[in-house]
């Protein structure tokens, strides 16, 4: 069995939850020991990690991660970190060594701006918005079979947030996509009150008007407990740009599916940056990609290949 098949194999589909067109159905697993690493947020408030430009000059795709702490700590697929010359978001997630330096791969999410608003970077209370991630994935991917690399296709990430703000009609002076965020702030933060956390769960597959786009699911449901509202963000941005009247609840048979779908897909494994494996899913209906590292699947996301149909907010 593949890693992916294994770990989905000892997880329940739990009842799904859903507000307005956007429905969640936990996945949930067994509770054990707690993490063996830091999470992103954790390490910054406790002063042991620190997020800069690579150096004086900058270098776009680049940022440079210093990990002062004994412990490793788990960087996630598309979280936002927001300062320096320029916001960022993460091309996949990584496990950075303890107390070690590591040069790790980010798109620009904030086209207008080159100059320092700080020194070093925040991590956001957002991830970059699930259409812009499922892209993202497909071109790191891409770029991982072609080159070996881990880089985004830079023109399409800005365009797909300009793309959003005109929908959205949103003011964007440096074309950031916090500023989007921004902009539905209150109508976001609905969904996440609307979609809560439940018990021992450590992942979610989403559905959009009734049509699965994507899971998230991690090792240990305190890694889920972090990011649980980013997630429903994530989602929430690209439900609201759909939205009409409320959809009907996504079927339990199409999320069975899914789940299906991922277990049977094809993988291939790339060293990765920091500890562990890159898995990248290679399926003509999935993009995907996960982080296997100390014998688990620490993380995974996986994206509908048709999910995400552009569609205008009413």
């Amino acid at each position: 069995m593949s890693i992916i098949n294994d770990t989905l194999a000892g997880l329940t589909l739990g009842e799904p939850l859903a507000y307005r067109n956007l429905t969640a159905f936990p996945l949930q697993g067994k509770t054990g020991n707690p993490p063996d690493y830091l999470s992103l947020r954790q390490a910054l408030d406790d002063g042991v990690a620190e997020v800069r430009e690579v150096s004086e000059s900058g270098h776009v795709p680049e940022l440079m991660f210093v990990n002062r702490a004994t412990q490793a700590v788990l960087l996630v697929d598309g979280e936002e970190l927001i300062g320096a010359k320029q916001n960022r978001v993460l091309n996949l997630s990584i496990l950075v060594p303890a107390q070690s330096e590591l040069v790790i791969p980010v798109s620009c999410v904030e086209q207008g701006r080159w100059a320092h608003h700080r020194r070093d970077f925040d991590v956001s209370p957002d991830l970059a918005f699930s259409n812009l991630r499922q892209k993202k994935v497909a071109a790191v991917s891409s770029s991982m079979r072609s080159a070996g690399t881990r880089r985004a296709d830079q023109s399409e990430v800005w365009a797909q947030i300009d793309d959003l703000r005109m929908e959205f009609r949103a003011e964007a002076p440096t074309g950031a996509m916090s500023d989007l965020y921004k902009s539905r702030r209150d109508q976001v933060e609905e969904y996440v009150k609307g979609i809560p956390q439940q018990q021992g769960q450590v992942g979610a597959l989403f559905a959009i008007n009734g049509k699965i786009a994507g899971l998230d699911l991690f090792r240990y449901p305190e890694t889920f407990a972090d990011m649980s509202g980013k997630l429903v963000r994530s989602y929430a941005m690209d439900a609201i740009r759909r939205s009409g009247n409320v959809a009907e609840v996504a079927s339990r048979a199409a999320a069975d599916s899914f789940l299906e779908q991922t277990r049977e897909a094809k993988t291939r494994s790339y060293s990765a940056i920091g500890e562990g494996e890159d898995v990248r899913i290679e399926d003509s209906c999935l993009l995907g990609g996960g982080l296997h590292a100390r014998e688990r699947l620490l993380h995974l996301c996986v994206f509908a290949a048709d999910a995400q149909d552009s569609g205008r907010d009413e």
